[in-house]
């Protein structure tokens, strides 16, 4: 059986998403995928998610070849200016745009998340996480 620790970050098995563990109180497993916070069953936590090393290297063998995209901000007063982020997601927001905008969904390692419009494109700098040294 696979352990489970605090802090850990798995992926589901059907979507990628990531899930990162926050706690783990009798039988249950609270985590968090994006700002979500979630709780399930210990049993339908490892039947749906997988360690996120063992993700990637199923991913490996079935063909695709998945390397999480990682993002900083290159202009001197963006958020957490010239620190690598991880690209979780993309999402429609923004008060001032009707029906909001397209962006980046960025994870910093501290687990901060923040948007990024996409099409900024002059003031950020997006590369393989393999492409990167932290």
């Amino acid at each position: 059986m696979t352990d489970i620790e605090i802090k850990s970050k798995w992926r589901c098995k059907h979507s990628g998403e990531l899930a990162i563990v926050d706690s783990l109180p009798h039988r249950c497993v609270v985590y968090y995928i994006g700002t979500q916070r979630r709780c399930s069953d210990i049993v339908y936590f490892l039947n749906n998610y997988e360690p996120q090393s063992e993700f990637f290297k199923r991913q490996d063998k079935e063909g695709l070849k998945i390397s999480p995209a990682m993002i900083r901000g290159i202009h001197p007063y963006s958020f957490r200016s010239g620190e690598w982020a991880t690209i979780v997601g993309l999402v429609m927001c923004g008060k001032d745009y009707p029906g909001g905008r397209l962006n980046y969904m960025v994870m910093f390692d501290d687990g901060k998340v923040d948007y990024w419009p996409v099409c900024d494109e002059s003031n950020h700098e997006i590369k393989a996480a393999s492409e990167v040294s932290k």
